[in-house]
C-alpha cells in the first residue's frame, strides 16, 4: 500500500480565504504581465492543506456579492465542501469599505473549534485584527 501523500495523522483543515484580500495580493504581484490569472480554489485550498498533512474539511470564502462576481461567487459555492460567506458594502469618508467579513471569519474560527470538527485553520487574509484570535 503506497502511503506517500496521504495524511497519516487524519488532521482536518478549514481554509478561510478573505477574498477581497487574496484577489488584491494577486493583481498587485502579477501587475505589469500580460493575460488573466485566473487560481483553481479546490486545488489551491487542497495544495494548502496537503502542505499542513491535513485533509481539506472545507474552504470558506468570504466576500461582498456583487452583481459583478455572482456567477463566480455561485460557482464556487457549488463545489464540493465550500461555502460563500458574504459581507456588506458600507460608504465611508474615505471611501467605500467591505464590512461584516471579519466578524464572520471570527464566527467560523470559534465555530468550528467549538464544534471539534477540524485541528487546523489555514487563514488567508492581510488584518492583524486575527492576530489574538490566532495566538
Amino acid at each position: 500500500m503506497n502511503l506517500v501523500g496521504r495524511n497519516l495523522t487524519n488532521d482536518k483543515a478549514a481554509v478561510l480565504i478573505d477574498n477581497s484580500y487574496l484577489r488584491m495580493e494577486l493583481l498587485d504581484h502579477l501587475n505589469g504581465r500580460n493575460g488573466k490569472f485566473q487560481l483553481d480554489y479546490q486545488v489551491f485550498s487542497d495544495n494548502l492543506c496537503r502542505e499542513i498533512n491535513a485533509d481539506r474539511f472545507r474552504t470558506y470564502i468570504y466576500d461582498v456579492s456583487l452583481e459583478s462576481n455572482r456567477s463566480f461567487l455561485t460557482s464556487l459555492n457549488l463545489q464540493d465542501r465550500f461555502e460563500i460567506r458574504s459581507g456588506k458594502l458600507m460608504g465611508t469618508e474615505k471611501g467605500i469599505k467591505q464590512k461584516q467579513v471579519d466578524i464572520l471569519i471570527a464566527i467560523d474560527m470559534i465555530r468550528l473549534a467549538l464544534k471539534n470538527k477540524i485541528q487546523q485553520i489555514i487563514l488567508i487574509t492581510g488584518d492583524s485584527d486575527f492576530v489574538p484570535a490566532v495566538q
